[in-house]
């Protein structure tokens, strides 16, 4: 997407407000998640810890990118190159929801047992290394016990031990279990977020050719080559525009988080979420498309 005119969010108007509703959410996830799912607590934990690691990323946005960090002796603009990353926490929080609330019993267990497949995995690559060594013995140990217990709790069969299937990463839940020709809504919607946000910031994370295109002048501001008036345009210019799209996206996708999750469970926040894209829509053009593709069939009454 273009990054000429998405960058004229004042973050007094949201930055607060977002971090407070991210919080109450997480509050209603741990003591008001619903009687009748009680029997699935590890859902209640997926759902928990996924909204406080967004929070702590966005937080950590915010942070990096206050007006004050540019005043301090230490600053560099470069560190804001780290932003497209920590956006990716936040949208692969954002596919893992929607594909888990599709079918929440299953795909929880689906999630919580592939987990324990990829630690098992892992514990016998220790074991493979470090089983001779007398100073790994009770490591060992106690992850196996731990592992066992956790196999329990889970209620692996012996088969799904060794068979169970991974849990699909962002780009696969597009068209799992479906017909590419015919997707839902959700998987329409996953579609958009895996062109327009996923592609891209995983691009720059694998650091393939179309990721440095992306990042382009700005991993040059310093090179030997460029010329005095280059270097200035790029920290006076570019760099302001990359930092303000990066935090404007940082606030969509963790209000889409948090938007996907309140509609499901109805907390109670919905007037909350709703304040929060009437701001935003109305001032980012990101926004606007995003909530038009997805937002306005929650809560229609949002004028756009």
């Amino acid at each position: 997407m273009e990054k000429s005119g998405l960058w004229q969010l004042d973050m007094s108007l949201v930055q607060v407000k977002l971090d407070t509703l991210a919080e109450a959410l997480v509050n209603k996830i741990e003591r008001e998640w619903p009687t009748h799912l009680a029997r699935l607590p590890f859902a209640l934990g997926f759902f928990g810890l996924t909204v406080r690691l967004a929070r702590i990323t966005y937080r950590t946005v915010c942070y990096l990118c206050a007006d004050q960090r540019l005043t301090e002796h230490d600053w560099r603009w470069y560190y804001t190159l780290c932003l497209p990353a920590l956006n990716r926490t936040i949208v692969d929080g954002v596919f893992n929801v929607i594909f888990m609330l599709e079918d929440l019993e299953n795909r929880s267990l689906w999630y919580h047992k592939s987990g324990w497949k990829e630690a098992e995995q892992q514990l016998a690559r220790y074991a493979s290394a470090y089983a001779g060594d007398p100073q790994w013995a009770e490591w060992l140990s106690t992850r196996r016990a731990l592992l066992d217990q956790a196999g329990v709790q889970f209620g692996l069969t012996e088969q799904e031990r060794s068979t169970k299937p991974d849990w699909p990463n962002p780009g696969r839940m597009v068209n799992y279990g479906v017909d590419p020709k015919a997707l839902t809504p959700d998987r329409k919607f996953l579609q958009y977020l895996n062109d327009w946000f996923y592609r891209e910031t995983s691009a720059q994370n694998h650091q393939s050719f179309f990721g440095f295109m992306h990042l382009g002048a700005l991993l040059l501001a310093n090179a030997s080559g460029l010329g005095e008036e280059e270097k200035q345009a790029i920290e006076s210019d570019f760099f302001p525009k990359h930092r303000a799209f990066e935090v404007s996206r940082s606030v969509i996708l963790l209000l889409s988080l948090i938007a996907e999750i309140e509609h499901h469970f109805s907390f109670g926040l919905a007037p909350r979420v709703i304040e929060l894209w009437t701001i935003l829509i109305g001032r980012v053009p990101e926004a606007k498309e995003i909530y038009e593709r997805r937002y306005t069939g929650f809560w229609p009454i949002v004028a756009t």
